[in-house]
């Protein structure tokens, strides 16, 4: 069994076996993992799972040479078929192909207007900042260990806190950073502070808590004897199957875990900055962790007495020395888990650049500059082909954009950006715009129902039950499989603009030419 760094969570787990034939004399030893198999004379062993003692091993066996190998010949011979549809001149396809090329722009308004529908078918105290922007900004690549195990920038464990508790990075006039080490330089201010967004159901919530505002404080949700008001209606959402809960239910629970969130930033607990020596999975604590210790090791207790020092200074007074303690300790107890320098600033300016939120608002409003001058060239036929040639080059431009925050994704995770529900929705969006870009180059109408497509997918990744958060893999997915297999089968959802508007003309053609027909019918006098 390998964790992940500090935790108890699984990294991937592996059965060592002995292969043993008499028939042929043969002993050999084998490590069996997920989605790495024994195979040998037509019998297949997988890793299944484990005991919860860990002492025991699960292997699944198979035996079926023939079944797979007719198996995996029916989907190279399906996917050949389906590959050379295009390029026959004789196919249903082609002559399709031909007969759309003679339709008319009011057409493709029609097919553009139906796609478009079903492509949308979505004051208390304000507490003082601790440090100034340039201090917070040095301390922003600090590295912290999360409770998954996962080592990363102060920058991003802020950013995320924030944007989960109230859907921005910024307020006060404050950056994440700055709001970061404010609350733990000042905690007893920031229990007041309307930092937590009560969400789409807040008139209900409100009458609850007794308050008027869309943000509150964490010390609206307790009365006077420090009860928590909205612990009844946590537990009774907590006792139905997820299945039976309702939207107050769940919204109910969505706010639960945002005080949560909060208590544990105002007591500091996401502070997890400081290794402890010798431990041999690399745990790190935060103050509130070493406060509880009966006995830490003198380098904890150092490590404290420098972050002590600087969090009650005037000013960040001491900020220097407690970056440079902290440093050295974790190059010197935990040298084996840190990301290279490279990775922590790219993942610091790609938490900067926010590259699919705004490209989800640029989509957005490219979607509607497109679409007025789809509708301007269907009056003004001359002009379509340099329009449609200008609007691709601009389109390409913010494409190359989202694509380098895949890539600065990817590199800054270690693994393909696509194993969660966030990550997947930016591929799809990144595959619907790929799609689109490649098979609308001559259609204005094209680009623009792809960017209004590819605007409602990054729009639901933006939504707040997505959490944009990198997270550790599950052992099932530490494969190479999963850049292979998973981009495949999540990338094809990107053709769904294809597919739909496909179907669409389809119907549409069949209307026209039975049209058509009676015209004619009724021309020839018949």
């Amino acid at each position: 069994m390998e964790r992940y760094p500090g935790t108890n969570n699984a990294s991937s787990y592996a059965s060592e076996v002995t292969l043993m034939d008499p028939r042929t004399n043969l002993t050999k030893d084998y490590r069996i993992y997920m989605n790495h198999i024994l195979n040998y004379d037509g019998f297949r062993f997988f890793q299944s799972s484990y005991d919860r003692d860990e002492l025991g091993t699960y292997l699944s066996v198979n035996h079926d040479f023939w079944g797979t190998v007719i198996t995996y010949i029916g989907y190279f011979l399906l996917t050949l078929g389906l590959f050379l549809v295009f390029f026959s001149k004789n196919s249903r396809f082609s002559v399709l192909l031909k007969r759309i090329n003679k339709h008319n722009a009011k057409m493709s308004i029609v097919i553009l207007f139906i796609s478009m529908f079903g492509a949308q078918a979505i004051k208390a105290e304000e507490p003082s900042s601790f440090l100034t922007k340039e201090q917070a900004s040095e301390l922003s690549s600090m590295l912290v260990q999360d409770f998954n195990g996962r080592i990363k920038p102060i920058n991003t464990l802020s950013s995320e806190i924030f944007r989960k508790i109230s859907y921005t990075q910024s307020l006060f006039g404050m950056t994440s950073d700055q709001m970061f080490w404010s609350a733990m330089h000042d905690p007893m201010s920031w229990e007041s502070a309307p930092i937590i967004s009560l969400g789409k159901e807040s008139a209900e919530i409100q009458k609850i808590l007794g308050v008027t505002e869309s943000k509150v404080g964490l010390s609206s949700f307790f009365d006077e004897q420090g009860n928590y008001k909205l612990r009844d209606y946590v537990m009774n959402a907590q006792n139905k199957n997820p299945k039976d809960q309702n939207v107050m239910d769940k919204a109910f629970l969505k706010l639960d875990e945002k005080v949560n969130i909060t208590n544990m930033l105002l007591s500091q607990r996401f502070l997890r900055v400081f290794p402890v020596p010798g431990h041999q999975n690399d745990q790190w604590v935060s103050p509130l962790d070493i406060r509880a210790m009966e006995n830490p090791a003198e380098e904890l207790k150092q490590l404290f007495n420098s972050y002590y020092d600087f969090i009650t200074s005037t000013e960040g007074s001491n900020l220097s020395t407690f970056k440079t303690d902290v440093y050295n300790a974790q190059h010197e107890f935990s040298p084996d888990i840190l990301p290279s320098d490279s990775k922590i600033k790219t993942e610091i300016w790609l938490n900067k650049l926010n590259v699919f939120t705004r490209l989800m608002m640029v989509y957005g409003l490219l979607s509607i500059i497109v679409l007025a001058l789809f509708f301007y060239s269907v009056f003004k036929s001359g002009s379509i082909v340099k329009l449609t040639n200008w609007t691709w080059y601009v389109v390409v431009f913010f494409f190359l954009f989202h694509t380098l925050g895949l890539a600065m994704r990817w590199y800054v995770s270690g693994r393909a950006p696509w194993s969660n529900g966030y990550e997947s929705m930016i591929y799809i969006s990144w595959t619907s715009m790929l799609a689109g870009l490649v098979l609308s180059r001559k259609s204005l109408g094209g680009i623009a129902a792809t960017l209004v497509l590819t605007s409602a997918v990054l729009s639901v990744a933006a939504m707040s039950w997505l959490d944009p958060e990198i997270t550790p893999l599950v052992p099932v997915l530490k494969s190479y499989w999963l850049t292979i297999h998973v981009a495949v089968i999540v990338g094809s959802y990107g053709l769904l603009l294809g597919a739909v508007i496909a179907m669409l003309n389809l119907i549409l053609m069949i209307f026209t030419h039975r049209v058509i027909n009676i015209k004619c019918w009724i021309i020839s006098g018949n």
